[in-house]
Protein backbone atom coordinates (compact mmCIF):
# COMPACT_ATOMS: atom_id res chain seq x y z
CA UNK A 1 0.00 0.00 0.00
CA UNK A 2 1.31 3.45 -0.91
CA UNK A 3 2.02 5.56 2.17
CA UNK A 4 0.24 8.98 2.34
CA UNK A 5 3.58 10.82 2.48
CA UNK A 6 4.74 9.12 -0.71
CA UNK A 7 1.41 9.96 -2.33
CA UNK A 8 1.85 13.64 -1.42
CA UNK A 9 5.28 13.59 -2.99
CA UNK A 10 3.87 12.15 -6.21
CA UNK A 11 1.15 14.80 -6.24
CA UNK A 12 3.72 17.53 -5.79
CA UNK A 13 5.76 16.18 -8.71
CA UNK A 14 2.73 16.02 -10.96
CA UNK A 15 0.72 19.15 -10.22
CA UNK A 16 -1.48 18.67 -13.28
CA UNK A 17 -3.04 15.66 -11.61
CA UNK A 18 -4.97 18.03 -9.33
CA UNK A 19 -6.02 20.54 -11.95
CA UNK A 20 -9.36 19.01 -12.86
CA UNK A 21 -10.20 18.26 -9.21
CA UNK A 22 -9.27 21.79 -8.13
CA UNK A 23 -11.58 23.28 -10.72
CA UNK A 24 -14.36 20.99 -9.57
CA UNK A 25 -13.86 21.90 -5.92
CA UNK A 26 -13.66 25.61 -6.63
CA UNK A 27 -16.87 25.42 -8.64
CA UNK A 28 -18.55 23.62 -5.73
CA UNK A 29 -17.69 26.47 -3.37
CA UNK A 30 -20.16 28.78 -5.09
CA UNK A 31 -23.07 26.33 -4.82
CA UNK A 32 -24.88 27.33 -1.62
CA UNK A 33 -26.42 23.91 -0.89
CA UNK A 34 -26.14 20.34 -2.10
CA UNK A 35 -29.07 18.05 -1.25
CA UNK A 36 -28.01 14.68 0.09
CA UNK A 37 -31.39 12.97 0.44
CA UNK A 38 -31.59 10.04 -1.97
CA UNK A 39 -27.88 10.01 -2.74
CA UNK A 40 -27.77 6.26 -2.11
CA UNK A 41 -30.32 5.75 -4.86
CA UNK A 42 -29.12 8.28 -7.45
CA UNK A 43 -25.31 8.20 -7.71
CA UNK A 44 -22.95 5.37 -8.69
CA UNK A 45 -21.01 5.57 -5.42
CA UNK A 46 -24.21 5.85 -3.40
CA UNK A 47 -25.72 2.81 -5.09
CA UNK A 48 -22.63 0.85 -4.12
CA UNK A 49 -23.46 1.38 -0.44
CA UNK A 50 -27.25 1.69 -0.45
CA UNK A 51 -27.56 -1.70 1.30
CA UNK A 52 -25.20 -0.69 4.08
CA UNK A 53 -21.56 0.18 4.54
CA UNK A 54 -19.05 -2.65 4.80
CA UNK A 55 -17.31 -3.01 8.12
CA UNK A 56 -13.62 -2.12 8.13
CA UNK A 57 -14.21 0.66 5.64
CA UNK A 58 -11.29 2.78 6.90
CA UNK A 59 -8.29 2.49 4.63
CA UNK A 60 -10.38 1.86 1.53
CA UNK A 61 -10.91 4.28 -1.34
CA UNK A 62 -14.06 5.49 0.37
CA UNK A 63 -12.34 6.30 3.67
CA UNK A 64 -8.53 6.35 3.29
CA UNK A 65 -7.87 8.54 6.36
CA UNK A 66 -6.05 6.31 8.89
CA UNK A 67 -3.82 8.63 10.90
CA UNK A 68 -4.28 10.32 14.26
CA UNK A 69 -5.21 13.95 14.58
CA UNK A 70 -2.30 16.14 15.68
CA UNK A 71 -3.77 17.96 18.67
CA UNK A 72 -0.45 19.72 19.43
CA UNK A 73 -0.28 21.61 16.16
CA UNK A 74 -4.06 21.69 15.70
CA UNK A 75 -3.51 21.07 12.03
CA UNK A 76 -5.47 19.20 9.41
CA UNK A 77 -2.75 16.99 7.91
CA UNK A 78 -3.09 14.16 5.44
CA UNK A 79 -1.74 11.84 8.08
CA UNK A 80 -4.05 13.44 10.65
CA UNK A 81 -7.40 12.00 11.66
CA UNK A 82 -9.79 14.10 9.60
CA UNK A 83 -13.00 13.01 11.26
CA UNK A 84 -11.81 14.07 14.68
CA UNK A 85 -11.50 17.54 13.16
CA UNK A 86 -15.02 17.24 11.77
CA UNK A 87 -16.25 16.27 15.21
CA UNK A 88 -14.81 19.49 16.62
CA UNK A 89 -16.39 21.50 13.84
CA UNK A 90 -19.83 20.09 14.44
CA UNK A 91 -19.72 19.63 18.22
CA UNK A 92 -22.00 22.58 18.87
CA UNK A 93 -24.24 22.17 15.85
CA UNK A 94 -27.80 22.79 17.17
CA UNK A 95 -29.50 20.63 14.52
CA UNK A 96 -27.26 17.57 14.84
CA UNK A 97 -30.20 15.20 14.22
CA UNK A 98 -31.00 16.91 10.89
CA UNK A 99 -28.60 15.35 8.39
CA UNK A 100 -29.11 18.03 5.73
CA UNK A 101 -28.49 20.92 8.15
CA UNK A 102 -25.37 19.23 9.53
CA UNK A 103 -24.07 18.57 6.02
CA UNK A 104 -24.53 22.23 5.07
CA UNK A 105 -22.44 23.23 8.08
CA UNK A 106 -19.88 20.56 7.19
CA UNK A 107 -19.47 21.95 3.65
CA UNK A 108 -18.92 25.46 4.96
CA UNK A 109 -16.15 24.29 7.32
CA UNK A 110 -14.48 22.24 4.57
CA UNK A 111 -14.49 25.13 2.09
CA UNK A 112 -13.25 27.58 4.71
CA UNK A 113 -10.33 25.32 5.57
CA UNK A 114 -9.62 24.51 1.92
CA UNK A 115 -9.43 28.18 0.99
CA UNK A 116 -7.29 29.02 4.03
CA UNK A 117 -9.94 31.27 5.45
CA UNK A 118 -10.52 32.99 2.08
CA UNK A 119 -6.90 34.05 1.61
CA UNK A 120 -6.33 31.84 -1.42
CA UNK A 121 -7.27 33.91 -4.40
CA UNK A 122 -8.60 31.03 -6.48
CA UNK A 123 -11.53 30.74 -4.09
CA UNK A 124 -12.65 34.23 -5.07
CA UNK A 125 -15.23 34.25 -7.81
CA UNK A 126 -13.89 35.14 -11.22
CA UNK A 127 -10.21 34.58 -10.48
CA UNK A 128 -8.66 31.85 -12.62
CA UNK A 129 -4.94 31.88 -13.31
CA UNK A 130 -2.01 29.45 -13.43
CA UNK A 131 -1.55 29.58 -9.68
CA UNK A 132 -4.80 27.66 -9.32
CA UNK A 133 -2.97 24.63 -10.74
CA UNK A 134 -0.86 24.58 -7.61
CA UNK A 135 -3.39 24.34 -4.76
CA UNK A 136 -2.27 24.97 -1.21
CA UNK A 137 -1.58 22.08 1.13
CA UNK A 138 -4.95 22.46 2.80
CA UNK A 139 -6.74 21.83 -0.48
CA UNK A 140 -4.48 18.87 -1.23
CA UNK A 141 -5.51 17.42 2.11
CA UNK A 142 -9.19 17.88 1.32
CA UNK A 143 -8.86 16.34 -2.13
CA UNK A 144 -6.91 13.38 -0.73
CA UNK A 145 -9.54 12.59 1.92
CA UNK A 146 -12.81 13.56 0.25
CA UNK A 147 -11.79 12.94 -3.39
CA UNK A 148 -14.65 14.84 -5.04
CA UNK A 149 -17.33 17.25 -3.78
CA UNK A 150 -20.38 15.83 -5.51
CA UNK A 151 -20.45 12.11 -4.67
CA UNK A 152 -17.65 11.04 -2.35
CA UNK A 153 -17.94 13.95 0.06
CA UNK A 154 -21.67 13.48 0.83
CA UNK A 155 -21.31 9.69 1.02
CA UNK A 156 -18.34 9.97 3.40
CA UNK A 157 -20.18 12.53 5.48
CA UNK A 158 -23.25 10.29 5.72
CA UNK A 159 -21.05 7.37 6.72
CA UNK A 160 -19.73 9.43 9.62
CA UNK A 161 -23.14 10.96 10.51
CA UNK A 162 -25.09 7.69 10.29
CA UNK A 163 -22.57 5.79 12.39
CA UNK A 164 -22.63 8.39 15.19
CA UNK A 165 -26.36 9.05 14.96
CA UNK A 166 -27.23 5.37 15.31
CA UNK A 167 -25.08 5.21 18.45
CA UNK A 168 -26.78 8.32 19.81
CA UNK A 169 -30.20 6.86 19.00
CA UNK A 170 -29.50 3.83 21.20
CA UNK A 171 -28.29 6.10 24.00
CA UNK A 172 -31.59 8.00 24.14
CA UNK A 173 -34.23 7.30 26.74
CA UNK A 174 -37.10 6.33 24.47
CA UNK A 175 -39.68 7.19 27.13
CA UNK A 176 -38.27 10.54 28.18
CA UNK A 177 -36.95 11.57 24.75
CA UNK A 178 -39.70 10.03 22.65
CA UNK A 179 -40.05 13.01 20.28
CA UNK A 180 -36.30 13.34 19.76
CA UNK A 181 -35.97 9.62 19.15
CA UNK A 182 -38.81 9.70 16.64
CA UNK A 183 -37.24 12.59 14.73
CA UNK A 184 -33.83 10.95 14.68
CA UNK A 185 -35.22 7.62 13.55
CA UNK A 186 -37.06 9.36 10.72
CA UNK A 187 -33.81 11.01 9.56
CA UNK A 188 -31.92 7.73 9.81
CA UNK A 189 -34.44 6.09 7.49
CA UNK A 190 -34.31 9.02 5.07
CA UNK A 191 -30.56 9.64 4.80
CA UNK A 192 -28.79 6.39 5.75
CA UNK A 193 -28.37 3.19 3.76
CA UNK A 194 -30.55 0.26 4.78
CA UNK A 195 -29.31 -3.33 4.91
CA UNK A 196 -32.94 -4.44 4.61
CA UNK A 197 -32.96 -3.45 0.92
CA UNK A 198 -31.16 -6.73 0.24
CA UNK A 199 -34.10 -8.63 1.82
CA UNK A 200 -31.74 -10.79 3.89
CA UNK A 201 -34.52 -12.47 5.90
CA UNK A 202 -35.72 -14.40 2.85
CA UNK A 203 -32.73 -16.72 2.89
CA UNK A 204 -32.56 -17.42 6.63
CA UNK A 205 -34.20 -20.63 7.98
CA UNK A 206 -36.56 -20.29 10.91
CA UNK A 207 -37.82 -16.81 9.97
CA UNK A 208 -41.48 -16.11 10.69
CA UNK A 209 -41.99 -13.34 8.10
CA UNK A 210 -39.33 -13.48 5.34
CA UNK A 211 -40.29 -10.07 3.91
CA UNK A 212 -40.06 -8.26 7.25
CA UNK A 213 -36.67 -6.80 8.22
CA UNK A 214 -35.58 -4.28 10.84
CA UNK A 215 -32.51 -2.06 10.26
CA UNK A 216 -30.51 -1.46 13.45
CA UNK A 217 -27.45 0.35 12.05
CA UNK A 218 -25.69 1.70 8.95
CA UNK A 219 -23.62 -1.39 8.14
CA UNK A 220 -24.59 -4.13 5.72
CA UNK A 221 -25.08 -6.67 8.50
CA UNK A 222 -27.01 -4.33 10.83
CA UNK A 223 -30.42 -5.97 10.53
CA UNK A 224 -32.76 -8.20 12.48
CA UNK A 225 -35.33 -10.75 11.34
CA UNK A 226 -38.42 -11.94 13.19
CA UNK A 227 -37.99 -15.61 14.06
CA UNK A 228 -40.61 -18.24 14.78
CA UNK A 229 -41.54 -18.75 18.42
CA UNK A 230 -39.21 -21.73 18.86
CA UNK A 231 -36.24 -19.68 17.59
CA UNK A 232 -34.44 -16.54 18.71
CA UNK A 233 -32.46 -14.06 16.63
CA UNK A 234 -28.68 -14.27 17.03
CA UNK A 235 -27.03 -10.95 16.13
CA UNK A 236 -23.59 -12.49 15.95
CA UNK A 237 -24.38 -15.20 13.40
CA UNK A 238 -27.37 -13.45 11.77
CA UNK A 239 -29.44 -16.60 12.08
CA UNK A 240 -32.57 -17.81 13.84
CA UNK A 241 -31.14 -20.07 16.51
CA UNK A 242 -33.32 -22.73 18.09
CA UNK A 243 -34.28 -21.93 21.66
CA UNK A 244 -33.27 -24.53 24.20
CA UNK A 245 -36.66 -26.16 24.79
CA UNK A 246 -35.80 -26.53 28.47
CA UNK A 247 -36.03 -22.73 28.71
CA UNK A 248 -39.13 -22.22 26.59
CA UNK A 249 -40.65 -18.78 27.06
CA UNK A 250 -44.28 -19.90 26.81
CA UNK A 251 -44.25 -22.61 29.48
CA UNK A 252 -41.95 -24.67 31.69
CA UNK A 253 -41.64 -28.13 30.10
CA UNK A 254 -40.69 -29.84 33.37
CA UNK A 255 -42.41 -29.80 36.77
CA UNK A 256 -39.71 -28.25 38.95
CA UNK A 257 -40.42 -30.12 42.27
CA UNK A 258 -40.21 -33.48 40.50
CA UNK A 259 -37.31 -32.79 38.12
CA UNK A 260 -33.61 -33.43 38.60
CA UNK A 261 -32.60 -31.79 35.33
CA UNK A 262 -33.80 -31.08 31.80
CA UNK A 263 -31.90 -32.19 28.69
CA UNK A 264 -32.28 -31.03 25.10
CA UNK A 265 -29.45 -32.68 23.20
CA UNK A 266 -31.05 -32.37 19.76
CA UNK A 267 -32.65 -28.95 20.48
CA UNK A 268 -35.94 -30.37 19.23
CA UNK A 269 -37.71 -31.40 22.42
CA UNK A 270 -36.96 -31.41 26.16
CA UNK A 271 -36.35 -34.58 28.14
CA UNK A 272 -37.14 -34.26 31.83
CA UNK A 273 -35.03 -36.41 34.15
CA UNK A 274 -37.28 -37.14 37.12
CA UNK A 275 -36.48 -37.59 40.77
CA UNK A 276 -37.02 -41.17 42.06
CA UNK A 277 -40.37 -40.19 43.61
CA UNK A 278 -41.81 -38.80 40.35
CA UNK A 279 -42.47 -39.95 36.82
CA UNK A 280 -44.14 -38.83 33.60
CA UNK A 281 -43.05 -36.78 30.62
CA UNK A 282 -42.91 -33.62 32.74
CA UNK A 283 -42.13 -35.34 36.08
CA UNK A 284 -45.43 -34.12 37.55
CA UNK A 285 -46.85 -37.52 38.64
CA UNK A 286 -45.96 -39.44 41.78
CA UNK A 287 -44.13 -42.60 40.81
CA UNK A 288 -46.40 -45.59 40.25
CA UNK A 289 -44.25 -48.71 40.17
CA UNK A 290 -47.08 -50.62 38.55
CA UNK A 291 -46.58 -48.42 35.47
CA UNK A 292 -42.96 -47.26 35.50
CA UNK A 293 -39.96 -48.34 37.54
CA UNK A 294 -37.16 -45.93 38.37
CA UNK A 295 -34.79 -48.23 36.52
CA UNK A 296 -36.45 -48.31 33.13
CA UNK A 297 -34.73 -51.59 32.26
CA UNK A 298 -36.73 -53.39 34.98
CA UNK A 299 -40.25 -54.63 34.17
CA UNK A 300 -43.04 -52.70 35.83
CA UNK A 301 -45.41 -54.06 38.44
CA UNK A 302 -48.22 -54.67 35.97
CA UNK A 303 -45.94 -56.95 34.01
CA UNK A 304 -44.60 -58.77 37.07
CA UNK A 305 -48.05 -59.23 38.59
CA UNK A 306 -49.60 -60.32 35.31
CA UNK A 307 -52.37 -57.73 35.28
CA UNK A 308 -53.22 -58.76 31.72
CA UNK A 309 -54.07 -62.22 33.12
CA UNK A 310 -56.50 -60.83 35.69
CA UNK A 311 -54.15 -60.28 38.63
CA UNK A 312 -53.90 -56.97 40.48
CA UNK A 313 -50.97 -54.60 41.06
CA UNK A 314 -51.17 -52.26 44.07
CA UNK A 315 -48.63 -49.39 43.88
CA UNK A 316 -47.11 -47.54 46.81
CA UNK A 317 -47.28 -44.07 45.24
CA UNK A 318 -44.12 -42.00 45.38
CA UNK A 319 -41.91 -45.08 45.76
CA UNK A 320 -40.54 -47.84 43.57
CA UNK A 321 -42.59 -50.49 45.44
CA UNK A 322 -45.75 -52.40 44.62
CA UNK A 323 -47.70 -55.44 45.85
CA UNK A 324 -49.35 -58.13 43.77
CA UNK A 325 -52.76 -59.66 44.45
CA UNK A 326 -52.90 -62.98 42.63
CA UNK A 327 -56.34 -64.08 41.48
CA UNK A 328 -57.58 -67.62 41.05
CA UNK A 329 -55.29 -69.78 39.02
CA UNK A 330 -52.07 -67.88 39.78
CA UNK A 331 -49.55 -67.82 42.58
CA UNK A 332 -46.18 -66.13 43.18
CA UNK A 333 -42.91 -67.73 42.28
CA UNK A 334 -40.69 -67.60 45.34
CA UNK A 335 -37.58 -67.99 43.22
CA UNK A 336 -37.95 -64.49 41.78
CA UNK A 337 -36.52 -61.48 43.69
CA UNK A 338 -39.64 -59.36 43.21
CA UNK A 339 -43.33 -59.69 43.92
CA UNK A 340 -45.11 -61.56 41.16
CA UNK A 341 -47.91 -63.87 40.11
CA UNK A 342 -45.85 -65.94 37.74
CA UNK A 343 -46.99 -69.53 38.37
CA UNK A 344 -50.20 -71.17 37.24
CA UNK A 345 -51.93 -72.67 40.28
CA UNK A 346 -54.37 -75.57 40.01
CA UNK A 347 -56.92 -75.22 42.82
CA UNK A 348 -57.32 -78.97 42.75
CA UNK A 349 -53.62 -79.51 43.49
CA UNK A 350 -52.28 -80.95 46.72
CA UNK A 351 -52.25 -77.54 48.41
CA UNK A 352 -48.58 -76.96 49.05
CA UNK A 353 -46.99 -73.93 47.43
CA UNK A 354 -43.94 -74.01 45.19
CA UNK A 355 -40.76 -74.79 47.11
CA UNK A 356 -42.68 -74.83 50.38
CA UNK A 357 -40.87 -77.88 51.61
CA UNK A 358 -37.51 -76.83 50.19
CA UNK A 359 -37.32 -73.57 52.12
CA UNK A 360 -39.47 -73.11 55.19
CA UNK A 361 -38.23 -69.51 55.64
CA UNK A 362 -40.29 -68.36 52.67
CA UNK A 363 -44.03 -67.71 52.83
CA UNK A 364 -46.28 -70.70 52.39
CA UNK A 365 -48.97 -70.34 49.78
CA UNK A 366 -51.91 -72.65 49.39
CA UNK A 367 -54.72 -72.51 46.91
CA UNK A 368 -56.69 -75.71 46.90
CA UNK A 369 -60.11 -77.22 46.93
CA UNK A 370 -60.50 -80.27 49.15
CA UNK A 371 -63.47 -82.44 48.36
CA UNK A 372 -64.65 -84.53 51.32
CA UNK A 373 -66.15 -88.01 51.56
CA UNK A 374 -64.38 -89.23 48.49
CA UNK A 375 -65.37 -86.35 46.19
CA UNK A 376 -63.22 -85.66 43.13
CA UNK A 377 -61.99 -82.09 42.29
CA UNK A 378 -61.92 -80.88 38.70
CA UNK A 379 -60.75 -77.44 37.48
CA UNK A 380 -61.23 -75.39 34.32
CA UNK A 381 -58.37 -75.18 31.79
CA UNK A 382 -57.41 -71.69 32.99
CA UNK A 383 -57.67 -72.77 36.67
CA UNK A 384 -60.17 -70.00 37.37
CA UNK A 385 -62.96 -72.33 38.55
CA UNK A 386 -63.16 -75.71 40.23
CA UNK A 387 -65.87 -78.15 41.25
CA UNK A 388 -66.25 -81.27 43.36
CA UNK A 389 -67.76 -84.39 41.80
CA UNK A 390 -69.33 -86.55 44.49
CA UNK A 391 -68.85 -90.33 44.27
CA UNK A 392 -71.54 -92.48 42.63
CA UNK A 393 -72.74 -96.01 43.13
CA UNK A 394 -72.36 -98.72 40.60
CA UNK A 395 -75.88 -97.88 39.52
CA UNK A 396 -74.76 -94.32 38.59
CA UNK A 397 -76.35 -92.48 41.48
CA UNK A 398 -74.48 -90.09 43.74
CA UNK A 399 -73.89 -91.33 47.22
CA UNK A 400 -73.33 -87.76 48.46
CA UNK A 401 -74.42 -84.27 47.50
CA UNK A 402 -72.69 -80.88 47.90
CA UNK A 403 -72.17 -77.32 46.56
CA UNK A 404 -70.34 -76.81 43.34
CA UNK A 405 -67.31 -74.51 43.50
CA UNK A 406 -67.51 -71.58 41.07
CA UNK A 407 -64.45 -69.58 42.14
CA UNK A 408 -61.47 -69.83 44.39
CA UNK A 409 -59.82 -66.85 46.07
CA UNK A 410 -56.13 -66.87 46.93
CA UNK A 411 -54.49 -64.28 49.14
CA UNK A 412 -50.71 -64.00 49.40
CA UNK A 413 -49.43 -61.93 52.29
CA UNK A 414 -45.92 -60.89 51.30
CA UNK A 415 -43.75 -57.88 50.44
CA UNK A 416 -42.72 -56.71 47.02
CA UNK A 417 -39.36 -58.29 47.73
CA UNK A 418 -39.98 -61.38 49.87
CA UNK A 419 -36.31 -62.33 49.86
CA UNK A 420 -35.52 -59.27 51.93
CA UNK A 421 -37.89 -60.21 54.78
CA UNK A 422 -36.72 -62.08 57.82
CA UNK A 423 -38.25 -64.71 60.06
CA UNK A 424 -40.81 -67.38 59.32
CA UNK A 425 -43.96 -66.57 57.43
CA UNK A 426 -47.25 -67.96 58.56
CA UNK A 427 -49.61 -69.72 56.23
CA UNK A 428 -51.88 -67.00 54.88
CA UNK A 429 -54.43 -68.39 52.47
CA UNK A 430 -58.15 -68.73 52.14
CA UNK A 431 -59.94 -71.68 50.60
CA UNK A 432 -63.52 -71.79 49.46
CA UNK A 433 -65.45 -73.84 51.98
CA UNK A 434 -67.02 -76.87 50.39
CA UNK A 435 -70.13 -78.37 51.95
CA UNK A 436 -69.52 -82.03 52.79
CA UNK A 437 -71.29 -84.52 50.65
CA UNK A 438 -74.20 -85.77 52.81
CA UNK A 439 -75.18 -89.41 52.79
CA UNK A 440 -78.38 -90.40 50.92
CA UNK A 441 -80.97 -92.91 52.06
CA UNK A 442 -80.82 -96.41 50.58
CA UNK A 443 -82.97 -96.92 47.49
CA UNK A 444 -86.47 -98.30 48.44
CA UNK A 445 -87.47 -99.22 44.89
CA UNK A 446 -86.80 -102.39 42.99
CA UNK A 447 -83.65 -102.06 41.05
CA UNK A 448 -83.04 -104.49 38.23
CA UNK A 449 -79.91 -104.96 36.32
CA UNK A 450 -79.71 -103.39 32.95
CA UNK A 451 -79.75 -106.72 31.12
CA UNK A 452 -82.81 -107.88 32.99
CA UNK A 453 -84.60 -104.60 32.36
CA UNK A 454 -83.81 -104.90 28.67
CA UNK A 455 -85.15 -108.41 28.51
CA UNK A 456 -88.33 -107.53 30.39
CA UNK A 457 -89.19 -104.45 28.45
CA UNK A 458 -88.41 -105.94 25.02
CA UNK A 459 -91.56 -105.34 22.87
CA UNK A 460 -91.78 -108.76 21.32
CA UNK A 461 -91.31 -110.56 24.59
CA UNK A 462 -93.77 -108.21 26.25
CA UNK A 463 -96.37 -109.00 23.52
CA UNK A 464 -95.98 -112.74 24.03
CA UNK A 465 -96.19 -112.21 27.77
CA UNK A 466 -99.45 -110.31 27.44
CA UNK A 467 -100.98 -113.02 25.19
CA UNK A 468 -100.11 -115.69 27.75
CA UNK A 469 -101.54 -113.62 30.58
CA UNK A 470 -104.72 -112.97 28.57
CA UNK A 471 -105.29 -116.61 27.74
CA UNK A 472 -104.89 -117.59 31.34
CA UNK A 473 -107.38 -115.00 32.48
CA UNK A 474 -110.00 -116.05 29.95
Amino acid sequence: MVRPSVLILLIALVPGAFSSSVDEWIAEIFIPQRAIAGIFESTPIGLRYNRGFPRGIWGTNLAPDLGAYDEGHNEFLVQGFFWNKVKLWLANEPNRFDAQAVYDAFRRHVFDYMCEGGTWGCCVAGIRDLTCRYPPKSMQDVIFVLLDPKENMPVLFLFWWCMHSWMEYYSLDLKRDANTAMQLRRNLRQFCPSPCLAKPCRRIPGVLMPNKCKAIGPFEDDYECTCRKEFVWDRGTKTCTAINPCFARAYAPCYAPGTLTCLALDMQGPKCICKPEYMGKDCAQLRNACLHRFNESEPNGNSNCGVARGNLCNPVLGTDLYKCTCTTGWMPSLSLPYDNCAILNDPCAAGEGEEEKANEDKPRVTSSVKCQNGGYCISSPDYSTAACLCPTTTWGDQTHMGDRVTSVMVLFDGLAHPNSSKGKHKLTSENKDILPCSETLPCKTLRLTGKFRHEIFDFRRLYVFLLIVGSEVS
